[in-house]
């Protein structure tokens, strides 16, 4: 199958910014309407060392809402996995209705890796080949979308590749890793692969092979069949997304009754309140957003790499008025990370199993392994915010957690975890103002739902319970940040650098650029 490929195909690099940008935007629409729809997508990225299956998954997502998908990079079975059936760790990280799962290496390259070591004999090899395509095809005929990558480099672009890995401080493990795969050489390598290739085609779940020698054909050959095979997951459930519209000549769209608002006439923010200190007339002009947000990026991502290495770990949350900016501050604190190394945790109203433990238990079983990060949309301070304000926790619960969520917050301090918080703060006016923009935009009416009315209408319960929470758990150990949000460039800026900030606390200060 791989001596099909032409490794000497390439894209110039202002074409694939070009066509990139394209595919991002129509990757964005393509992931609010698999999650409006239900529509569960698996991603595959095998390849061998230094083909860029990394780079490959952070150019996809870099598009996507970080709060839609989960990347997962599995590698040995843990001691747990292992007294398990072999496939029960694959079915734990597969996706759930309208969500997007990626894999950087899958249970193929585990297959192909235990082959070469001998660890499969022709009997053992034969049922896993049969076992992998059982666990596809049950995939696909349940609804969910499969994408499989192959991507291939060239030997002489291997070698380049993990040469640069090994002159890399935060990359050199990578190096160490790939040596010891090479250990079976590329030729013995090639023929199993291609046996598990041949053997995996499937008419509901082929292989894609791409080219990975250019980075821009890759990348751009990865984002154009992850949109065709969701557009084709869309279609299979009768959903066709229309082209977007030209930007000139358009029809406007349908108008859309305004709803009241819902803000009690006169309300003003006592001044005894935390949130009366939050200065909203902050701003930051276009130019030194563009370069802040660009040097906190690039110093973030380094300390990922970092923090990966001397496996320190940190969880962001997020709380904040509704429209307060929350989900566009987590996408830029991502953006430039790698995949591999965070998980943004959005968090709904409990589900039935959830509420059958106490109200921790989620926020425990969600906590990041050593070296990750976790970000948290909306978090356990529910308890004393929602459920407070809603009636849905009694006063005597509510004002127990506070107690609770310190005792919760000192022990991630007392494991090594650095936690930072935020509130996020926008005026009634300002707030308004992002309720309308969304009534009247098409592609954000998604984002405007009868809750937020709700919420607005308890503006004054909510700043009282934030005044309590902000004031009994802003701790040494987990202070609170209050970020001004009125000017959205402005408040992802702050989130930035008082992240940065944290992770270097955690790593050192010394993290090599």
């Amino acid at each position: 199958m791989l001596e099909i490929l032409d490794l000497s195909r390439k894209l110039a690099p202002e074409t694939g910014l070009v066509e990139r940008k394209r595919l991002g935007a129509e990757l964005a629409r393509l992931q609010r309407a698999t999650f409006a729809h239900g529509l569960p997508a698996l991603f595959v990225f095998e390849g061998l060392d230094g083909a860029g299956k990394g780079d490959s998954l952070a150019h996809l997502v870099e598009w996507l809402d970080p709060r839609g998908f989960k990347v997962h990079a599995p590698r040995a079975p843990s001691a747990e996995e292992a007294l398990r059936p072999a496939w029960w760790r694959f079915w734990l990280r597969t996706p759930s209705r309208g969500e997007l799962a990626l894999f950087d290496r899958s249970w193929h390259g585990e297959l192909v890796q235990k082959r070469l070591d001998g660890a499969l004999d022709d009997a053992a090899w034969e049922r896993a080949l049969a076992q992998a395509c059982e666990f596809e095809r049950q995939l696909v005929a349940g609804g969910t979308v499969v994408v499989k990558f192959w991507l291939h480099v060239s030997r002489e672009e291997q070698k380049r590749r993990v040469k640069a890995w090994a002159q890399d401080e935060h990359q050199r493990w990578r190096a160490e890793l790939a040596r010891e795969r090479r250990a079976h050489g590329r030729k013995e390598t090639l023929r199993v692969v291609e046996e598990v290739l041949a053997r995996t085609q499937l008419p509901e779940a082929p292989w894609i092979l791409l080219e990975a020698d250019d980075d821009e054909w890759r990348r751009v050959g990865v984002m154009r069949e992850a949109a065709a095979a969701l557009r084709r997951g869309l279609a299979a459930l009768g959903v066709t997304l229309a082209d977007p519209p030209a930007p000139d000549g358009a029809a406007p769209a349908a108008p859309v009754a305004p709803a009241p608002d819902t803000l009690p006439p006169g309300f003003v923010i006592p001044a005894a309140s935390p949130l009366a200190r939050a200065d909203l007339t902050l701003r930051l002009d276009r130019a030194d957003y563009r370069r802040e947000l660009g040097a906190a990026q690039a110093r973030l991502r380094e300390l990922g790499f970092a923090g990966y290495a001397r496996r320190r770990t940190t969880v962001v949350a997020f709380e904040g008025c509704d429209a307060a900016g929350k989900g566009s501050a987590i996408k830029r604190l991502t953006e430039k990370l790698d995949p591999r190394g965070y998980a943004v945790i959005p968090v709904a109203a409990p589900t039935a199993e959830e509420k059958g433990h106490h109200y921790l238990w989620r926020f425990w079983r969600d906590l990041p392994k050593g070296g990750h990060l976790a970000v948290f949309d909306r978090t356990w301070y529910g308890r004393v915010l929602v459920e407070r304000v809603e009636g849905f926790a009694a006063e005597a619960d509510w004002r127990r957690a506070f107690r609770e969520i310190n005792e919760f917050e000192r022990a991630l301090a007392e494991a090594g975890v650095e936690l930072v918080k935020f509130w996020l703060q926008v005026s009634p006016e300002e707030q308004l103002r992002r309720f309308r923009a969304r009534e009247a935009d098409p592609a954000k009416r998604y984002k405007i739902v009868a809750d937020d009315w709700r919420n607005r209408a308890k503006w004054p319960q909510y700043v009282e319970a934030v005044g309590d929470m902000l004031r009994q758990t802003s701790t040494a150990a987990a202070p609170w940040t209050i970020v001004e949000a009125e000017d959205k460039p402005y408040a992802r800026v702050k989130v930035l650098r008082t992240v940065v900030g944290a992770m270097e606390r955690a790593v050192g200060r010394d993290a090599p650029p």
